[in-house]
């Protein structure tokens, strides 16, 4: 079995379906039961691992409650998860804040 591997895309995935549990009052292990799961497959997800087909993260997504531009942002980012490379903009994070030389 291959080794996962945590991305920056993958982490910016995984804090957003951390993000999303924890609005929708879910422990990981909760959700992991009512989807039927090993609570491992969750947090893999949650630490920008991946072990989820794109199916199955819809499947939580909904699980939890989460709008649907947000399910079509991190679902987005999702099929991204494994793109290396840090240079991204990450969440409300921009570059307007800095000078220009």
């Amino acid at each position: 079995m291959p080794m996962k591997v945590s991305t920056v895309r993958g982490r910016e995935f995984g804090a957003a379906l951390r993000e999303a549990l924890v609005s929708a009052g879910l422990a990981s292990r909760h959700a992991a039961e009512i989807l039927d799961w090993d609570e491992a497959k969750i947090s893999n997800l949650v630490n920008g691992k991946g072990g989820a087909s794109q199916v199955e993260v819809a499947l939580l997504l909904g699980v939890c409650r989460v709008e649907a531009d947000e399910v079509a942002r991190l679902l987005s980012l999702f099929c991204e998860k494994n793109v290396s490379g840090w240079w991204q903009q990450h969440g409300a994070c921009s570059l307007s804040g800095f000078a220009q030389s």
